[in-house]
């Protein structure tokens, strides 16, 4: 009898561990996302889990580990739809272009990324994200590389797939674009609503990826960049173009 109390208590004791654990994890989100990964004191997280230092550092061990934590359990569910978005992707009777799908693969999975309709459509997650990419330090850029180098690698192999006109240099430029665009897109949903007047609604996944797909599809199917080109500033002296080849010229 006794050996079955401790066995039930035990097991109650795990699960009520491990619910402290998540509510960490969920506060955590929280605060990082609004005020960002130096903006928030441990403190400041337990109050609002409702637990105690002690038990930051028996699940975690330490705040950069509970920052890769946080980070970490959002993003395998978003590299891990990436995978399986991309493996769909096939030229077949029925579906747009391949590359209107890779794109769409590409952006799908992050735009979606955990909506919440408390967020106005803008998750927490998407916020942190946008604030640790900001990050300049050395941790912050770790934390991106666990999280993202791998489904970032996959992308760009399937882009350039699907692209082979395009030198390595102009698809990581165009990457570039759509990336950025991708991970900003939802923080600054709610100001570009304030600037419409409200006649748009920027903060719907939907609605962004219906935006989104065909434009990056142009984008990635423009002209090849001519090399040394120099944009022209208003305001400033006007760059010398360079002469088109003859050969260019001719055809």
């Amino acid at each position: 009898m006794r050996t079955g109390g401790k066995r039930r208590s035990g097991v109650r004791s795990e699960v009520q561990g491990q619910q402290t654990r998540e509510q960490i994890l969920d506060s955590a989100e929280a605060l990082f996302a609004e005020h960002g990964i130096n903006g928030v004191s441990l403190r400041a997280i337990v109050g609002a889990a409702g637990a105690n230092i002690s038990a930051i550092h028996y699940h975690f061990g330490s705040r950069e580990r509970l920052i890769e934590e946080v980070m970490v359990r959002y993003a395998k569910r978003i590299t891990d739809e990436h995978v399986w978005r991309l493996a769909d992707c096939r030229e077949e009777p029925g579906r747009p272009p391949l590359l209107e799908q890779v794109v769409a693969a590409c952006l799908a999975p992050a735009l979606r990324a955990n909506r919440r309709p408390e967020d106005d459509g803008i998750s927490k997650y998407n916020r942190l994200r946008a604030r640790l990419a900001a990050e300049t330090t050395d941790f912050a850029r770790q934390v991106i590389v666990k999280c993202y180098d791998d489904a970032g690698q996959r992308q760009i192999a399937a882009l350039s797939k699907v692209l082979p006109q395009l030198s390595r240099e102009d698809l990581l430029w165009r990457y570039h674009v759509m990336l950025s665009i991708m991970i900003f897109s939802a923080p600054v949903a709610n100001r570009l609503e304030h600037l419409s007047g409200h006649a748009y609604e920027f903060a719907d996944p939907e609605t962004a990826l219906n935006w989104f797909v065909p434009l990056f599809t142009t984008l990635f199917q423009a002209p090849q960049h001519q090399a040394g080109a120099q944009a022209w500033i208003p305001g400033e002296a006007p760059q010398p173009r360079i002469a088109e080849p003859a050969s260019a010229r001719a055809s």
